[in-house]
């Protein structure tokens, strides 16, 4: 009797887990599909046109909205390319203007930010080239950060993977498959932390900083070094012991930080960006 409640308990808990692992597949696809309709409402007929000095972006299915962006307000320009995109031969861009818009303003909030979706590789650069002129974030090449960075966050995964052995090696009732699972995850887990890793990293072309990051997708931050507002490198002790220095800008629209590279190349990074806002004489508006 004692084993055939034991196997009932090891039973129920199992099913308990699969039925969990069943209730968030559902919702994640349920939120996937209802993402992907308000992302169809919002962006039917999406359409970009250039004008002097300026973009005309028009998009909406319910409510027609006409867009009118000057290109000097731009900020800085993110492109975010995730596996399908890569997949595609294709990414999205992200148009940032100088964000002081109201938070009790959500319309004029959201036009800060333009998105401009699933455009193709070869026709970035004819898009952009009135905002960031010979942008070409692909063949650039980065710096990238240290190794160090990959070593400290992969020890930080794997003690917080060794805690979740604990429980199924001390509590005999979990269901048999936890142990293996958790033992499975690490070297996901370590891939994930490489390939961020191997993203990271930060180049200077044309008076242009970009700054790359990402784990499965891409993420390319490009602002011109004259549109900054602020620059500046930090290191906690142990990075400044290392020689190690975390790049800091802050545009009018957004900050971009790049961890863990070399503390010389930050102070070059800090005085190109001091000098290019001081000898440029240019209007960051």
């Amino acid at each position: 009797m004692l084993g055939s409640k034991s196997s009932f308990g090891s039973f129920g808990l199992a099913y308990l887990f699969v039925l969990s692992v069943v209730s968030v597949i559902l919702i994640i696809g349920v939120l996937a599909l209802l993402s992907v309709a308000a992302s169809i409402v919002m962006y039917y007929g999406f359409s970009i046109h250039r004008a002097p000095g300026s973009l005309i972006v028009k998009r909406g299915l319910f409510t027609r909205h006409e867009i009118h962006v000057r290109t000097s307000r731009i900020q800085t320009v993110t492109f975010v390319q995730d596996w399908l995109d890569y997949l595609l031969d294709r990414r999205n861009i992200v148009l940032e203007q100088i964000s002081h818009a109201s938070s009790r303003d959500p319309e004029a909030a959201a036009h800060q930010r333009i998105l401009v979706p699933s455009v193709r590789l070869a026709e970035t650069a004819a898009l952009l080239d009135e905002v960031l002129p010979n942008c070409r974030v692909d063949a650039l090449e980065y710096t990238p950060i240290a190794r160090r960075w990959f070593y400290k966050f992969a020890l930080i995964r794997t003690a917080l993977h060794a805690l979740l052995l604990l429980p199924p090696l001390l509590i005999p009732g979990l269901p048999g498959f936890v142990l293996p699972l958790v033992v499975l995850a690490w070297p996901a887990h370590m891939a994930l932390v490489y390939l961020r890793w191997k993203r990271a990293g930060i180049a200077v072309d044309g008076g242009l900083v970009a700054a790359r990051s990402g784990t499965i997708g891409i993420r390319y931050q490009v602002f011109p070094a004259f549109k900054a507002q602020d620059i500046s490198h930090a290191q906690s002790v142990l990075m400044r012991r290392r020689g190690l220095s975390t790049f800091l800008a802050h545009t009018a629209s957004s900050t971009i930080r790049v961890p863990y590279l070399p503390t010389a190349l930050v102070r070059r990074l800090v005085d190109y960006c001091a000098c290019e806002v001081a000898v440029s004489q240019r209007s960051w508006m």
